[in-house]
């Protein structure tokens, strides 16, 4: 990284990018934060809040116009798992594990519908069109 400290004391990235005009001190010469520090992370979680909880590469993108930050994506990663905002926005359902089969729908040699429960129920009061309605359930098992 070959390493050098500005005028400020601030330890920064040197390198041989002293000739472009175009270029700000900033970008030539990035600051070097510790991966892993308070700083970096508090850092970290401020740009990916700034840019409206962006993905990783945007992120990283940013930060890297400014700061070396060593294993930066991963640093990305663990600040992500750990807003709030993110979790509760992008959580996806998890599907529930399916009960285990009965014994009556592994038994071989037994036939489809060889018992076969049937309950009825009723009188049921329900409204139809702003009228009460008499109606009966039937529940085949």
């Amino acid at each position: 990284m070959n390493p050098i400290l500005d005028n400020q004391g601030v330890l920064r990235v040197g390198g041989r990018l002293e000739q472009p005009t175009f270029a700000t001190f900033d970008m030539k010469h990035p600051v070097i934060l510790p991966k892993g520090h308070a700083v970096t992370d508090k850092l970290i979680l401020y740009y990916h809040e700034k840019f409206g909880h962006a993905n990783r590469e945007t992120v990283c993108n940013e930060l890297r116009q400014r700061f070396h930050i060593p294993k930066l994506r991963w640093a990305i990663q663990q600040a992500v798992k750990s807003c709030v905002w993110c979790r509760v926005n992008r959580c996806l359902p998890q599907t529930p594990m399916m009960a285990p089969l009965p014994v009556q729908r592994i038994t071989p040699q037994l036939r489809p519908f060889s018992s076969v429960g049937v309950d009825y129920l009723g009188p049921v009061e329900v409204v139809v069109n702003r009228q009460w309605e008499k109606r009966g359930i039937a529940l085949f098992t």
